[in-house]
């Protein structure tokens, strides 16, 4: 009986994790987190890191599950990888922090070496319909601004503040105080 109650309790809240994760890409969007007068951080919010993470768990344990009970059926070995593999792509997709300071724009990720572009080293800025920003510096250094973080507006004023003249042709035209 108890074992029937978990199961529906770990259905419910992957279901609400789903609506959550929705819910961050189309619903109200966040402001970015002033932390002093020359860093500004667009994040994701915490609910939608631990959701990140319940996903992960939620690929990942009929994966490892299957893995350890496996009787040699090539069917079942073959979800076993699929599983894992997509449970290490949402890993590896985690949502990172964007932060402009006074010296250009930093990339933090959680399990990689962080990026940075000087304002003055701005090559490419691209727009996408869905949200997505891409900052690409005279290196080939990239800085993608998606859809679970905040504040896309204040990200792009901010990089026209910094930049000045110095914007690239293709900065978008778009009215930068409407998404």
């Amino acid at each position: 009986m108890i074992w029937k109650l978990l199961i529906v309790l770990s259905r419910l809240l992957f279901v609400i994790v789903l609506a959550w994760m929705l819910y961050s890409l189309f619903g109200r969007r966040r402001s970015a987190r002033v932390i002093n007068e020359s860093r500004i951080e667009f994040a994701p919010s915490r609910l939608t890191i631990w959701a990140w993470l319940y996903l992960i768990g939620f690929m990942a344990t009929p994966a490892i599950k299957d893995l350890v009970y496996h009787q040699g059926n090539p069917w079942a070995l073959f979800m076993v990888t699929c599983f894992g593999l997509a449970a290490l792509a949402i890993f590896s997709s985690f949502p990172e922090t964007i932060a402009v300071t006074a010296g250009g724009l930093e990339q933090i990720y959680w399990f990689q070496k962080n990026t940075r572009i000087r304002w003055e080293d701005i090559e490419e800025i691209k727009t996408e319909r869905g949200g997505t920003i891409t900052i690409t510096g005279k290196d080939g250094t990239k800085i993608v601004h998606n859809i679970f973080l905040a504040d896309r507006t204040r990200l792009l004023l901010e990089i026209k503040q910094h930049c000045g003249e110095n914007l690239p042709p293709e900065f978008p035209r778009e009215p930068i105080g409407g998404e």
